[in-house]
């Protein structure tokens, strides 16, 4: 699956680098609330995010990234209370940063666009704004900028899939450039290389949180008892393995919670 998630911000002049140290830079990782993770967990919802460190007043730019996995990682959107787009709403600005102390962008100016935002194939969020007088603050390496995603696939027992991203230009003029005010210079940032993470399956974690624990039988007695939201996808409740999600997997994840029982296999 393929995405391209196209960031437009606005600028005096910036020169961004992946090198670690670089006074002006843009680094990216995958969190899952404030926790850096290396390795991807199917039903957990994680943020892609953004982080700059600048010298210079910052007046515009344009980062493009493309997210994709060669060997079937899917993901789905995950909108949010204060999200932006129209169709996804899981565009979200960092409060209390440089660019989320509401001097830098008029937020009801922002323009968000996707396109065909399916989760199938190629998706497309354009994400650009303009920059109010004083515009984004110098400053440290600071998060600045979330996309919301929770991976939804492989389903092999097993299997550990691929999720990349990279920077790209798309042709004729949406190039990674970052913009002097004055409309004179322009700088092509540097990414370096491909970012990758490993995505696998977690059996007996319907609450999504990357460990089975007593938060998955909460989870469990409310959607069986109480209507609560049900394990998305599905096969994240069955712990027993017995294809039903039943008191009987709630009964299985206090046990493996505790450690006086099997802890959860992945179903063949």
């Amino acid at each position: 699956m393929k995405l391209y998630i196209i960031g437009f911000i606005v600028v005096t002049v910036l020169f961004l680098t992946a090198v670690s140290g670089a006074a002006n830079r843009v680094h990216v990782d995958v969190a899952k609330s404030g926790v850096v993770y290396d390795t991807l967990y199917v039903g957990g919802e994680y943020q892609l995010r953004y982080w700059i460190e600048n010298d210079f007043i910052l007046g515009g730019m344009c980062i493009v990234y493309e997210v994709w996995s060669d060997d079937g990682v899917t993901f789905k959107w995950m909108p949010q209370p204060d999200g932006l787009g129209a169709a996804t709403k899981c565009v979200t600005i960092v409060p209390g940063s440089r660019m989320g102390d509401g001097s830098v962008f008029d937020m009801t100016g922002l323009l968000i666009t996707e396109a065909d935002v399916d989760m199938q194939g190629s998706d497309v969020i354009m994400f650009g704004g303009v920059a109010m007088m004083v515009g984004l603050p110098i400053g440290p390496l600071e998060h600045m900028v979330s996309w919301h995603i929770s991976p939804t696939g492989p389903w092999v027992p097993g299997m550990v899939g691929m999720l990349c991203i990279d920077t790209i230009f798309v042709p004729p003029s949406i190039a990674q450039n970052i913009f002097s005010s004055g409309g004179g210079d322009v700088i092509r940032p540097e990414f370096d290389g491909t970012l990758c993470w490993p995505v696998k399956l977690i059996c007996g974690n319907p609450n999504g949180d990357n460990d089975v624990n007593v938060g998955d039988a909460v989870f469990m007695i409310n959607y069986i008892f109480r209507g609560g939201p049900a394990p998305d996808p599905w096969q994240l409740g069955d712990a027993n393995c017995d294809g039903a999600i039943d008191v009987g997997d709630v009964v299985f994840l206090i046990a493996a919670a505790f450690r006086y029982g099997p802890q959860p296999e992945c179903c063949e």
